[in-house]
């Protein structure tokens, strides 16, 4: 069986890299049904390049132009909203546009999906495959997702269960060239539109977790990630002053994510359990600043989420289940 996969991209302001990502997309030995790319306002002549391609291209390319930069999650919001609105896709594989898949990284995707058709049991639904992530120097692993340590009925972790077919049971991963069945849409709804940046993708998988079913890694679907630093995210370790109020959004975020699927019952414990972890970035370079950034998007998290937990509970789709 043949399946459709559409392809959604998220870009801006990087369009020598979207190139390089779209050119891997166009070369994969599955061949892809439709490219989405979401470009959020871009000014450097992304939309233009866009256009010339779209005329050689032998994949049709779908370009969704959105008139404000409204990150990575409003992104991936909106052309996972566009593809599952159009109804004529059965799988949609997203990353950013610093993902650079390898020529077979979506044939061993969609292998993966079948071997798990076959040999799973009848209660059992993947709600998605993901690839492993490299950095550019092909060795250093990057966006590794949250092994499923949960227990099976005879005491033993269920994570290695079709390790044999190359797949390890997860609990999230990231947006980094990531297969949906298009049904986990209908179900679970879309990522949360104004996380902005970071931890859209940890929450969405959490609740794919809950409500659809486990997530796989795919060890022999390979990407590699071009994002400036291969290191994993920390507010502790960032140099570059510019980028330190980015982190306001991975705190608040974060916090959202604990308090909503990870037993956080009482949030004022939970705030100064936070407060406490993050006090040590004030005998860091630049701490002060960092401890504010830090200290607001807990605050905000814990105290000032009713929109985003209110948005998050409207997109499971109970006649689904």
């Amino acid at each position: 069986m043949e399946y459709k996969i559409e392809a959604i991209v998220v870009t801006h302001n990087r369009k020598i890299l979207l190139q390089e990502c779209l050119q891997a997309l166009e070369k994969q030995t599955y061949s892809l049904y439709k490219i989405i790319v979401v470009d959020n306002a871009s000014s450097d002549g992304t939309i233009e390049m866009l256009k010339a391609l779209k005329e050689v291209y032998k994949v049709p390319l779908d370009i969704l132009q959105l008139n404000k930069n409204i990150g990575g999650s409003g992104g991936f919001y909106e052309g996972m909203k566009y593809a599952r609105d159009s109804h004529d896709a059965d799988y949609v594989w997203i990353m950013d546009d610093d993902t650079i898949p390898e020529h077979d990284a979506l044939e061993y995707l969609i292998n993966a999906a079948k071997l798990f058709v076959k040999n799973a049991n009848s209660s059992e639904k993947a709600s998605y495959f993901v690839s492993t992530a490299f950095a550019e120097n092909h060795k250093d692993c990057m966006n590794v997702p949250e092994l499923d340590t949960k227990l099976d009925d005879n005491g033993y972790p269920s994570w290695t269960r079709y390790l044999k077919y190359g797949l390890v049971k997860t609990t999230t991963a990231t947006f980094v060239s990531i297969m949906f069945p298009i049904d986990v849409l209908d179900t679970c709804g879309l990522p949360v539109r104004d996380f902005f940046i970071w931890c859209d993708d940890t929450e969405y998988t959490l609740r794919l977790q809950k409500y659809y079913g486990s997530g796989y890694l795919v060890g022999k679907s390979k990407v590699i990630h071009k994002r400036l630093k291969s290191k994993s995210l920390s507010l502790a370790t960032e140099e570059n002053q510019s980028r330190i109020k980015m982190y306001y959004y991975l705190y608040r975020n974060r916090c959202i994510c604990d308090l909503v699927y990870r037993c956080q019952k009482n949030k004022y414990n939970y705030f100064l359990i936070c407060l406490r972890n993050i006090f040590p970035l004030l005998f860091m370079p630049l701490g002060w600043l960092k401890f504010k950034i830090a200290y607001k998007g807990i605050f905000n998290g814990c105290f000032k989420n009713n929109v985003l937990i209110d948005f998050i509970n409207s997109q499971i789709n109970s006649k689904k289940l």
